[in-house]
């Protein structure tokens, strides 16, 4: 409660795309200077592929990326695939897994058509999410609308 006098409120990394090459860089240059390396820098390349990465660890993530970047460079110029990106618990991979696992256990256990079952909650939800406007879900989805209305129909 002391330190929670001023509330800021800092969004995630992957939503400031344009402080990415700003924080490698120094990550670079701090590295270079704690372990008295050759600066490294950044190609353009390896700058879009830093700003398109979804950083689930943030800035720490960031942070080592960096670092394994530095220890494994072959040159002094990173680029894209001198990136090596981690593999982690919050990727997107891993993620879907999750979700898929919970779909499973959420699915009627009575002889049920899990595939068609989820095809019918992803189109309900499709429409919640669309105001209740066909044309809006079946785009969310990226299906055309007579594909959507098979889905509903087997209720």
């Amino acid at each position: 409660y002391r330190l929670n006098v001023v509330e800021v409120h800092l969004p995630p990394l992957r939503e400031r795309s344009e402080d990415i090459p700003l924080l490698a860089e120094f990550f670079l240059q701090r590295l270079a200077r704690k372990y008295n390396l050759a600066r490294l820098k950044l190609s353009s390349e390896a700058i879009d592929v830093l700003q398109k990465h979804r950083w689930t660890g943030n800035v720490r993530e960031l942070e080592n990326t960096m670092a394994r970047a530095c220890a494994l460079a072959q040159s002094s110029v990173l680029l894209p695939a001198d990136i090596p990106f981690a593999r982690s618990p919050w990727s997107d991979e891993h993620r879907m897994r999750s979700h898929f696992d919970a779909l499973l256990e959420l699915a009627p256990k009575k002889n049920t058509n899990v595939v068609d079952w989820l095809g019918r909650e992803m189109a309900k939800h499709a429409l919640e999410l669309s105001d209740n406007d066909p044309a809006k879900a079946a785009s969310l989805l990226k299906i055309q609308e007579a594909e959507l209305e098979k889905f509903l129909v087997g209720e």
